[in-house]
């Protein structure tokens, strides 16, 4: 899994709510707000935050929550199968992670759990 997968990974459980008390829980709180810091930061040391997720991924893991930040299972489509595909997406502001989510004409806008700034809404290329 790539680092801004990782990211968006953290940003979707921050914006569930839980993350930070099971960070708390687990003594990796530092640990979640250093990563936190990073991003916003715009992740000056992209070696230093992957061993920062290891680690976090590590102190969950010991509470039995397993693949907070990294890969534990995935779903592709199967080849050759067709999905429609959204129009416009929202999409992490500053590009720091993957996240993408489908616009939905009427609905409100995300905001980023880490920046606490709006995503943007963006078209996707057909």
């Amino acid at each position: 899994m790539s680092l801004p997968e990782r990211v968006e990974r953290v940003c979707e459980e921050l914006g569930r709510g839980h993350l930070p008390d099971l960070a708390r829980e687990a003594g990796a709180l530092p640990l979640l707000e250093r990563i936190v810091a990073s991003v916003r930061a715009g992740i000056p040391e992209p070696e230093g935050m992957s061993a920062d997720l290891d680690s976090l991924d590590e102190a969950l893991a010991a509470l039995g929550i397993d693949g907070v930040t990294g890969a534990d299972r995935s779903y592709e489509e199967l080849p050759g199968t067709a999905t429609h595909r959204p129009e416009d997406v929202w999409v992490c502001p500053e590009r720091r992670c993957a996240r993408g989510l489908p616009a939905a004409a009427d609905g409100p806008v995300p905001v980023c759990a880490v920046l606490g700034t709006p995503l943007e809404r963006v078209g996707l290329l057909r």
